[in-house]
This record gives structure tokens, sequence and C-alpha cells, in this order.
């Protein structure tokens, strides 16, 4: 069995704190110019593109700024341009493209045409030459130099901490940039922590092949990637919905002894939103329970506990859009442990490259 601590994916996700303390002060000026753009021509919508995880931060940023400032955000569908060889009204919106490599030729595509028709275009990627970091109006960088364990880790973590920033700059929520600001320290001392909870988080599930990752709202895109890294590093056939969307249907395949991840932030602020939050989860909890399923649940909501379910728990008082960062760090490091555990070599996933040129 590889030791996990020896894999460039494990090491790549440690160097996850230093990389978002950078990444305000390197982008802040095109940050603020990017603002400055937004509120000059009046944007009232955006439309977002990004394959695989990179998909998964924009899920996060279109629940974010959704929240923030009601602003509608549709995720592309590539299809329809470079297959299909239609013309979209990108006109009037904030387009941004996320890709690792800033090679993606489906975001290419979309920039180019988001740009002829005048919509404010822009980048986010790991390199400052890349194709779309060239092409688009403005380029946020991802400063994660190069990531060479396949599976996107430090990468993942730093799209979410940037477009994080973009939506407080644009609301001009400073009090939330400012814990933003402060966030690398808080994961920097949450990591004894994060490696307790995926020691046994990783012995739970090491021996899982199929099943559900399950969450709502601001972080339905992690429950997304955690069925990605789970599936793409572990080989575990898993499948992720919003609480709410699970029980239309694929609640019909949950029997005795299926494997449901159950992915329960707390909200933070005190009031009716965590009181409904609270009912939310504890009746999903119910509920799998009910059907004899193996559920687990990673969650700071100490008044979810009880047996019912196998709780991984820890403490924090930060609120759900970056307590995520905390929430990934574990799944994270989860993840890489079960792929040793099981004997494989998460750095080298069979059947996959690291960038996909995909149209």
């Amino acid at each position: 069995m590889k030791n996990y601590q020896d894999t460039l994916m494990y090491k790549e996700i440690n160097e996850t704190p230093l990389i978002l303390s950078t990444l305000i002060d390197i982008n802040l000026p095109t940050l603020l110019k990017v603002k400055e753009e937004f509120e000059k021509r009046e944007i009232r919508f955006s439309y977002v593109t990004g394959r695989g995880t990179s998909e998964n931060a924009l899920l996060f940023y279109r629940y974010l700024i959704g929240v923030k400032m009601g602003l509608p955000v549709d995720i592309a569908s590539p299809s329809v341009i470079t297959v299909y060889n239609s013309v979209m009204k990108y006109d009037n919106s904030l387009v941004i493209a996320v890709s690792q490599s800033g090679e993606a030729m489906d975001g290419i595509e979309i920039i180019k045409q988001a740009k002829a028709q005048g919509a404010l275009t822009v980048a986010i990627t790991n390199f400052t030459d890349s194709p779309l970091a060239k092409l688009a109006d403005y380029h946020l960088y991802l400063n994660c130099k190069e990531e060479k364990s396949l599976a996107a880790t430090k990468t993942y973590s730093a799209q979410m901490y940037l477009l994080s920033a973009l939506v407080d700059i644009l609301a001009n929520d400073k009090e939330s940039l400012d814990k933003l600001y402060h966030l690398p320290s808080e994961l920097l001392s949450f990591k004894d922590e994060a490696e307790s909870l995926s020691d046994k988080l990783s012995d739970s599930i090491k021996d899982v092949k199929d099943g559900f990752v399950v969450t709502r709202g601001i972080s339905l895109g992690l429950a997304d990637e955690a069925r990605i890294k789970m599936s793409e590093t572990c080989y575990m056939r898993l499948q992720s919905y919003s609480s709410v969307a699970f029980y239309h249907g694929p609640l019909a395949m949950v029997d005795n002894g299926t494997f449901a991840l159950i992915i329960a932030p707390k909200y933070g602020p005190k009031g009716s939103l965590d009181d409904f939050r609270n009912e939310s989860f504890k009746e999903c909890v119910d509920k799998l329970n009910s059907l004899g399923a193996d559920v687990h649940v990673l969650t700071n909501n100490l008044g979810l506990i009880s047996n019912k379910a196998k709780f991984y728990s820890f403490s924090s008082s930060l609120t759900e859009e970056y307590l995520i960062f905390l929430l990934a760090f574990v799944i994270q490091l989860s993840t890489v442990k079960v792929a040793c555990k099981k004997g494989l070599d998460p750095d080298k996933p069979r059947s996959l490259k690291k960038v996909t040129l995909t149209k």
C-alpha cells in the first residue's frame, strides 16, 4: 500500500493555505477593474463555462452571487456553440471561463463569441500565458504553480477563493472580503483536525463501491466535487444530488446498506434559515436511515449529532461560504487516503489525462 503522505496529491492539498493567502493581493488590481466595468455596463446577468472541477467551482459562484447580489447565472452548455454552431446572446453580461490549464477549447469559443458581442469577459486560469488568459478582457491568476497530480485539489480551492473574492468586490462587501482574507490562516489552523476527520472517514468508506453524496445550496458544487474526486482516484461509483432533488426519483435506488455521505454545513447566523436547514438535513438522515442506508454525515452542526448515523463532526463558527473550504480540505484528504488504502495510486488514475481538450 502506497503511503498517502508520499503522493503528489497529498502534498498539493497541503499547499492550499499558502496559495490562497496570495490570491487577493495578486489579483486585487484586476478585480477592481472588473468591478468598475461591471458597474459602468450595468451588468444584469452572468454566463459561465468550465468542465469538471472548474464547473463545480462555478456552481459555488452561482449560488454565492445569487445570494449576495440576486444576479442570475447560467452555466454554459458549450455544445450549443461547438457542435450545433449557434450564436448565443452575451450582450450586457459578465462571461467567466474557468480552466486550470487555460486551454479549454470550448471555453475559448465562448469567450470569443462573448467578446465579439461586447460582453465583459473574465478568465480564471493557472497560467498567465494560456490562450484563455490572453483572450479574455481580464485574467485572474490562480498562482498554484504546476499541479502534477491528476486530481485537481489546490486549483479547485483557489478557483472558489477567487470567485468568492470577485463576488465580494462586486457586491462591495468589505466585511466578507476581510473574512476571506483571513481564511487561509483558519484553514492552516484546521489542518490537524482535518487529518483526524479524514482518517476516520477514510477508514469507514474505504470498501465502498457505490452510493450517493447529498447536500444542499452553496455546498452543492462540493458534493459534485466529492463525487468526481472519489470516482477518479478511488473508482467509487458515486452520484451527487441536492437533498431536494434526491427525493424526486433517486431515493428509489436506496435500500439496505446503500452508502450515503451527507455534507451538512451549519449556515452560520442564528435564525429561521439555520432552523430550516437543520430540519432539512435531519429529515434526510432520518429518511435514509429508515431505508437501511449506511449514512455518514460530515458537519460542523453539533445539533445534528445522534445515534442514527456515523458523524464526522467539528466545531467552527465560520459561515457556509467560508466553511466550504474546510469541508473541501477534509474531503480531499479523505479521498487520497481511501485511494491508498485500496492500493491505488491517486496521482495516476487509469484512462485519464491532466488536460482534456474538449469542444
